[in-house]
């Protein structure tokens, strides 16, 4: 059914999403809840998440605020995924990501402080629990909380592992939307690089402002879903570039640069070749050094 929506999902209308929601999706929810093959394993609990995603994303927008609300009660009020880790809460978000940018989402500021505290406060949470919330994070910054919210609620003189990646999903969020609030937060991401305690971990973590994932990429003909900008990338890549290759020739030590050539490579995996390729006479150079 993954392969089904994930590969025709430009082929699929209104009533065709309409008859999947009124057949099976409350089988979904079921079958999400009860069955602990399905509960208690990444992999088919990521893909029945998201065909939800794609059942809502092909929904018609008018019924969006009902089932926004629908889903916020049964995910926080039944189901309460607020109040302690949940393997629940990837479903939730990529609900979130599907239904539109336009509807209104009174919690909004609750659900993304929670769930940032339930991130860095929690010592039980799993790596899979810890991504769900990770992804809500971003797609509440990407489509519904206030800039100003997200500079207050997000601390920038905490570097644990789990601070930083609160910050870096709730930048890409932003960074998805052309925020200018994210190249503020992107230059101190890179002045953190040449930190001796955490620049290495902030390098492996470059990759995640360019992955694509699924439930936050832009789709044809359906402009409401979020916020994510066409060029995005090849914004951030033109910016990204000039400040790591500047900051990799003035740095003296070894495992400083290293840190901003790990943090460039890891954003060049996910950059087509016809955005680097202006780039390479520049670039092969370092990549000679570094060998």
């Amino acid at each position: 059914l993954y392969t089904l929506l994930a590969h025709n999902v430009e082929l699929i209308r209104e009533e065709d999403a309409a008859l999947l929601k009124e057949n099976i999706e409350q089988q979904l929810f079921s079958v999400m809840k009860g069955s602990p093959d399905i509960l208690a394993d990444d992999h088919n609990l990521a893909l029945l998440s998201d065909v939800l995603f794609f059942i809502n994303l092909k929904s018609t927008k008018v019924t969006h605020q009902e089932e926004l609300n629908k889903y916020t009660e049964y995910f926080i009020d039944e189901l309460k995924v607020l109040e302690e880790p949940s393997r629940l809460i990837l479903p939730f978000a990529k609900l979130l990501c599907a239904l539109s940018k336009d509807c209104q989402l009174e919690a909004s500021q609750n659900i993304f402080t929670k769930a940032i505290s339930l991130v860095k406060s929690s010592s039980s949470i799993e790596e899979f629990e810890k991504l769900g919330y990770l992804e809500l994070i971003m797609v509440l910054s990407n489509k519904w909380i206030n800039e100003e919210i997200v500079k207050e609620v997000c601390t920038w003189n905490d570097t644990s592992s789990l601070n930083l990646e609160v910050l870096v999903w709730a930048e890409k969020g932003l960074l998805m939307k052309n925020s200018p609030l994210a190249v503020e937060f992107h230059a101190k991401f890179v002045n953190l690089l040449s930190d001796k305690a955490c620049g290495s971990f902030v390098a492996r973590l470059f990759e995640i402002f360019v992955v694509d994932i699924v439930s936050i990429n832009k789709y044809k003909s359906i402009p409401w879903c979020n916020n994510t900008k066409a060029l995005y990338k090849q914004k951030f890549f033109c910016e990204t570039f000039r400040r790591l290759v500047e900051s990799y020739r003035s740095a003296t030590q070894l495992s400083l640069k290293s840190n901003y050539l790990t943090a460039l490579s890891l954003v060049l995996k996910h950059i087509p070749s016809k955005i680097i390729e202006p780039y390479m006479d520049e670039m092969l150079p370092l990549l000679l050094q570094a060998l």
